[in-house]
């Protein structure tokens, strides 16, 4: 079914350039003759849009932002338990070595959070100030917030280290909430119609080795510093710091790639039209204006 509505669809397209082109220039209503020619330009840019190293290298800065966005969420579980050794090994009963459910909750949800207002905030603002502005500025608000979170510790009076770490992991969040919207968005932008789909699923998918990386990752440093946790369970406390420091780095490696890339030439093209658009409208706005005036002081 969907299948014939989409070739309906495509035939659809088809008649109306047919028809467009049979019917003279005159009697093309103007908003017709620009939607016209702005379908004749997509579709330059498709035909021009093909697989080289600048977007294989777009890709994987897109691929690489996924690849961190998940490992910085999912690394939490695992830091979530080693905080437990870290900070209640001197509780009693079942609930020695064990963040309580208030604290753990706090958290685990923190990222998700952020996330919201970061996909709220962030994409509204690619679309005001441009894609990769905005993508380099979340990278930026990632690794700032990161390192910070490695080294959240409780204050000596006041909040507790659950409730800092709290407050970085959500400011975390509103970074990766940028990279969601705008990912998609660069990846579709660069993309032909043809491989468009393919490109966003093999972006995507880097989401399921930051997934796997997390564990990978603390079960790495935990073994590292065994010797030294078989004599104290407190050197943990580097353990955990680390696991999550180490999210920083993917996004550092591409900081470079992320700063000095450029908006699609789909993109520069509707900002262009759109900031015509404004203009014309200013000078007409302008022309009336004055016509007003003179109309006014005529009347006196």
């Amino acid at each position: 079914m969907s299948f014939h509505n989409s070739e309906s669809a495509a035939d659809i397209t088809e008649m109306e350039k047919a028809r467009f082109q049979s019917t003279p220039a005159a009697e093309i209503d103007e908003r017709d003759r620009d939607l016209l020619e702005r379908q004749r330009e997509l579709e330059e840019l498709d035909g021009n849009t093909k697989l080289n190293w600048e977007m294989i290298k777009k890709l994987t800065v897109c691929g690489v932002a996924f690849l961190n966005d998940a490992y910085d969420m999912f690394a939490i579980n695992i830091v979530a338990m080693i905080l437990g050794f870290v900070y209640y090994h001197d509780a009693e009963g079942s609930a020695a070595n064990t963040v309580p459910k208030k604290w753990d909750t706090l958290i685990k949800i923190a990222v998700q959070v952020g996330c919201l207002l970061g996909q709220l905030v962030m994409g509204r603002l690619g679309d005001k100030v441009g894609r990769t502005t905005v993508y380099a500025a979340s990278l930026m608000i990632a690794i700032i917030t990161t390192v910070a979170s490695a080294f959240s510790n409780s204050m000596v009076k006041g909040i507790n280290v659950f409730v800092v770490l709290f407050i970085w992991r959500v400011l975390l969040g509103f970074g990766i909430g940028g990279d969601y919207p705008l990912t998609a968005t660069i990846v579709s932008e660069y993309a032909s119609v043809h491989n468009r789909g393919k490109m966003i699923s093999a972006v995507f998918s880097c989401q399921g080795f930051g997934n796997v990386m997390a564990p990978i990752v603390g079960i790495i440093v935990t073994a590292c510093f065994k010797n030294s946790i078989d004599r104290d369970v407190l050197y943990l406390d580097y353990v955990w710091r680390i696991i999550i420091g180490i999210g920083c780095i993917p996004g550092l490696a591409t900081l470079y790639w992320r700063l000095t890339m450029e908006d699609s030439k789909r993109f520069q093209l509707e900002t262009a039209k759109a900031a015509a658009a404004n203009a014309d409208e200013d000078v007409l706005r302008q022309k009336l204006l004055a016509k007003q005036q003179f109309n006014e002081s005529s009347d006196y």
